[in-house]
């Protein structure tokens, strides 16, 4: 009678620890890694990155273009750039907001504990 109710249902595998793999040190520590998790931490984008695809892009269309068309090529690059720089400066402004406010903070704990240390001196 149980195995008649069991056949309905599917079991998993268990996993095992042992199956897991393992990253050793040395690979999670290889320069790239550490900016790919810097970069995810603070959630910027890879600049580099962005780059290296609009470079592959404007030499796309350069090939696809004739050589009289050099100005709309050009105004493109810098609207992308501005694009870029425009997301870099808000990211800095996230963070700047940030350290003004841990700093306000730490202003307030600093000027508490000095009031409370002169209530303790009278």
């Amino acid at each position: 009678m149980i195995s008649e109710a069991s056949k309905g249902f599917e079991t998993k595998p268990r996993v095992r620890v042992n199956d897991i793999p393992v990253r050793s040190k040395a690979e999670k520590k290889t320069p790239d890694r550490v900016a790919q998790n810097k970069c995810s931490m603070l959630k910027m984008p890879n600049y580099e990155e962005e780059a290296e695809l609009e470079e592959e892009e404007r030499s796309d269309e350069e090939s696809e273009e004739e050589s009289g068309d050099g100005e709309e090529v050009e105004a493109e690059v810098l609207e992308a750039m501005i694009k870029r720089y425009d997301s870099f400066l808000s990211y800095c402004t996230m963070k700047l907001h940030l350290v003004q406010v841990s700093l306000k903070s730490f202003e307030t704990h600093v000027d508490y504990k000095d009031t409370r240390l002169c209530k303790l001196a009278m």
